[in-house]
C-alpha cells in the first residue's frame, strides 16, 4: 500500500513512502551492531514519513548497553524517527 503513489494517496501521503516497519528493523539492525548484543527493548517514535526515492542516515549514541537513536533524511537533515534500544 506504500510503495505506490495512488494507494499511498489512499492513506493520505502526498507520495510513495518507504513501510515503517521496515524503517523501524533496518534501523533496529544498524544500532545492535553498535550495541554488540541482541536488543531487549526497542522503543521508537515515527516524526515523519520516509518518501520514495530517498536515503537515510542513522545516527546512534551507545552507553551501559543502551543506545539513543534519530533516523535523519539525507536531502535535508529532517528527524523522521527517534528512538532508543536496550540490551
Amino acid at each position: 500500500m506504500h510503495l505506490y503513489a495512488q494507494t499511498a494517496k489512499m492513506f493520505g501521503f502526498k507520495q510513495a513512502i518507504v513501510h515503517g516497519m521496515w524503517t523501524a528493523a533496518k534501523t533496529l539492525s544498524i544500532v545492535e551492531a553498535g550495541l554488540g548484543a541482541r536488543a531487549s527493548k526497542f522503543d521508537l517514535s515515527f516524526k515523519q514519513p520516509v518518501f520514495l526515492p530517498s536515503g537515510i542516515s542513522v545516527k546512534h549514541v551507545t552507553a551501559d548497553g543502551a543506545s539513543k537513536f534519530e533516523v535523519l533524511a539525507e536531502r535535508d537533515s529532517k528527524v523522521l524517527m527517534v528512538g532508543s534500544i536496550e540490551a
